[in-house]
């Protein structure tokens, strides 16, 4: 943050004409966090922020670990993306995969199920495979756009329902009335229809993926984990009770020895609201001309700011809206809300720019 605050005096400086230009900072999910931040830090150098779905209250006693996965959850349950027949088809195929790592005599057919590279030779395996799955997944929840996209992997329009679709699809009546005596995959088969949608929709993988690699559609996590180490540890869980990915403890001391066996690092578990305010929404009593924009569909606007914190600052909030889509190109195909959230944010820093100009002709005139 420091680094923009010399960038911008030392373009100032370096070009007068822009001396007394108005700066203007967005960004989305961390650099939403960040743009929300500096904004709050640095006023003097930025007028204002657009901080879309950034959650500046992911943290130690300000956000339940489970949430992520509580609302992508929910969002699977919705009859538009999958309803409660995906969501009973995950659940109870992480609920089987989570059975079968137990018994190594299912391991060669998971294998095969999951045209796996290598071969699974111990319980952790499959518990990888648990963990790609589910994190997988989950993070469609947070690309859920109304058009194909790149961002993570090449996915189709809605993928939540093309992949709730592909795992539904996928299940065959006459397994269902099976010989109860032998063990029936019919929903880990289900499971992995969906998974793979998220890193082979085109077609165009390998014949099998490796359980090592982070590329299966999901965000390569070393970058971040570093930062889950430091400054930004976001308590993440998986609670069954509310979510169909199962359990995962979130459990901090084991995370603090990771941090410290892995990077040799400690994370401040409090930092972030004790130096940027948060643990009481009256440590924002002064921040002003920042636009806090959330979308129902992105499991992150679970840690964001979505109710309004003080008169100087607004909240857009919009349905059928996945992580940061208003930061997108605009589409055709955008929902109604996220179009009108764009004019709103549009109009509102516009707003900004004019008060700005205003405050220093005023200051010329004293």
């Amino acid at each position: 943050m420091m680094d923009y605050v010399n960038l911008i005096q030392f373009y100032k400086q370096l070009n007068p004409a822009f001396k007394n230009s108005p700066v203007i900072v967005a960004g989305g999910s961390y650099g939403g966090m960040l743009a929300a931040w500096i904004r709050m830090k640095y006023p003097q150098h930025f007028t204002g922020a657009l901080a879309s779905s950034a959650p500046i209250l992911w943290f130690r006693g300000k956000i339940d670990p489970s949430a992520y996965n509580a609302v992508a959850g929910q969002v699977i349950k919705r009859k538009e993306f999958g309803g409660q027949q995906c969501y009973n088809i995950y659940s109870r195929g992480i609920f089987d995969l989570t059975n079968l790592a137990q018994d190594p005599s299912h391991f060669d057919k998971v294998q095969e199920i999951f045209h796996v590279c290598e071969k699974l030779n111990k319980t952790d395996d499959v518990l990888n495979i648990i963990d790609q799955v589910s994190d997988s997944l989950g993070t469609l929840n947070m690309v859920n756009y109304p058009y194909p996209t790149g961002f993570i992997g090449t996915l189709p329009a809605w993928p939540v329902k093309y992949a709730c679709d592909a795992a539904i699809n996928s299940t065959k009546a006459e397994k269902l009335g099976a010989d109860i005596s032998k063990y029936n995959y019919t929903h880990v088969e289900a499971l992995y229809a969906a998974y793979n949608v998220t890193f082979n929709y085109t077609g165009t993988a390998g014949k099998c993926w490796s359980i090592s690699s982070e590329e299966q559609g999901s965000l390569d996590s070393s970058g971040w984990e570093i930062q889950t180490c430091n400054d930004l540890p976001l308590p993440q869980g998986s609670d069954p009770a509310q979510t169909c990915f199962g359990w995962t403890n979130w459990y901090e001391a084991g995370h603090t020895q990771l941090c410290q066996n892995k990077y040799g690092l400690t994370p401040r578990y409090d930092y972030a609201l004790s130096f940027f305010g948060g643990k009481s929404m009256n440590d924002f009593r002064y921040a002003s001309n920042i636009i806090f924009s959330n979308g129902d569909l992105d499991p992150w606007h679970a840690g964001g700011v979505n109710e309004p914190i003080n008169s100087m600052t607004d909240v857009i909030y919009m349905k059928m809206a996945a992580h940061h889509l208003d930061l997108r190109l605009p589409n055709p195909a955008d929902p109604p809300q996220v179009t009108e959230g764009r004019a709103k944010e549009t109009q509102i820093i516009k707003r900004w720019i004019s008060e700005h100009y205003t405050q220093i002709e005023r200051s010329k005139e004293l």
